[in-house]
């Protein structure tokens, strides 16, 4: 019996690697970076302390919120992309991740970023609008 189950399983894969097509994957599932985030803070993993925002001023008052323990502050805008760093607006402003040491560094770069279109090696040739941006606390902050 055994020897047999050994052949059928044997012959059995063989078949389904000559029949079935390959198959490239699709993406499911799409999360921006603070989605990510929630879903890890709400289920006990430890997180940057961080706040999502659709406004400059949003994004002054999160900064405040979050500057007085903060050495650094991170402003990223979310869009579904990678290269985010490295990536160039259809302004010409340069970047979509930065790092400051204030407050008010925060809103004068949401206002570059918010509203305008970021181009990646991962984006199409016109970008991806950045609708929101998440401020994040340095590390030992958070």
């Amino acid at each position: 019996e055994e020897v047999m189950a050994n052949s059928f399983v044997r012959t059995a894969g063989h078949l389904l690697r000559k029949r079935l097509p390959s198959v490239n994957p699709l993406r499911w599932l799409n999360l921006h970076e603070y989605q990510g985030k929630g879903l890890m803070e709400r289920f006990g993993v430890s997180v940057q302390k961080f706040r999502v925002c659709d406004t400059p001023d949003e994004a002054l008052k999160a900064a405040k919120e979050l500057a007085p323990g903060a050495q650094e502050l991170v402003i990223k805008a979310q869009v579904l992309a990678g290269g985010r760093g490295k990536g160039v607006f259809d302004t010409g402003y340069k970047g979509g991740v930065k790092v400051v040491s204030s407050s008010e560094d925060v809103k004068k770069i949401a206002e570059e970023m918010l509203g305008n279109r970021l181009i990646t090696k991962q984006t199409k040739n016109d970008g991806e609008l950045v609708s929101k941006v998440m401020i994040a606390a340095d590390r030992k902050s958070g």
